[in-house]
């Protein structure tokens, strides 16, 4: 059988500090931040499983560098370059187990990678957004690849804003293959290139806005949920009211 056992108190901690320094047309920016995560109660949910025991997760700590450069030669375009390095200690990461989703502690792991991104607009009440990103993910502990992360993604986002308080926007996004444990039998163990897109329609009252979203509308096999594939797509509904 399984149980819950003694569970530490939930609470997470940590800084983010940095600074920007514009030039004319350029800014720069240096960050530096330590994040205390603990593990959420469904990712402690230990006991023993298949006849084995599964230990107590050790919180999730991690010093994060970074630095950007954001230059824009015109009032309608923007370019920005970020590089950053992230040190992981006991990161927190999902195996299977005779089909049960068990998460675990890998012991080091750096998490480094750089975002190369590209603002144009509005022209015509068009604006265009791309990002490039590349990861290197690595279990220091073993020494090789965390591959349920994928090395390259593409993002872009088109946004329409007809009138000052309506805006439609696409998103599409690319990311390389990588592994996933989300099933047993080797021959599925890698998810191919996956290309996802996803719209939003906003609609805004001084007192009232409401926002219907949608991702994975091409794709009911893939979703994105806590950095993971999982099968699916969603969409949704959000009013706001202020007063």
């Amino acid at each position: 059988g399984s149980s819950a056992g003694d569970l530490p108190d939930l609470h997470n901690g940590g800084f983010n500090l940095g600074f920007d320094y514009t030039i004319d047309k350029f800014t720069l920016g240096i960050r530096t931040a330590r994040r205390l995560r603990m593990p959420t109660m469904k990712e402690q949910y230990r006991g023993e499983i298949v006849g084995i025991t599964i230990p107590p997760l050790s919180p999730e700590a991690a010093w994060h560098t970074e630095l950007e450069i954001h230059y824009m030669p015109h009032s309608k375009v923007a370019i920005t370059a970020a590089v950053y390095d992230t040190e992981v200690r006991d990161l927190i990461d999902f195996k299977y187990i005779d089909g049960i989703k068990l998460a675990q502690n890998i012991d080091k792991s750096r998490l480094a990678g750089t975002d190369i991104a590209l603002e144009i607009g509005p022209f015509w009440h068009f604006t265009l957004d791309l990002t490039y990103s590349y990861l290197y993910a690595w279990n220091l502990r073993d020494d090789h690849a965390l591959n349920d992360r994928p090395a390259h993604n593409f993002r872009a986002s088109l946004s329409w804003s007809p009138l000052s308080n309506l805006r439609l926007a696409i998103h599409t996004q690319y990311e390389s293959e990588r592994r996933t444990e989300a099933w047993m039998n080797s021959s599925h163990a890698w998810v191919g290139d996956i290309f996802l897109l996803g719209a939003e329609l906003e609609y805004q009252m001084e007192h009232f806005s409401i926002l219907f979203k949608g991702t994975n509308l091409t794709d009911y096999n893939y979703m994105r949920a806590i950095g993971y594939p999982e099968e699916g797509f969603d969409l949704s509904l959000t009013a706001k009211f202020t007063w």
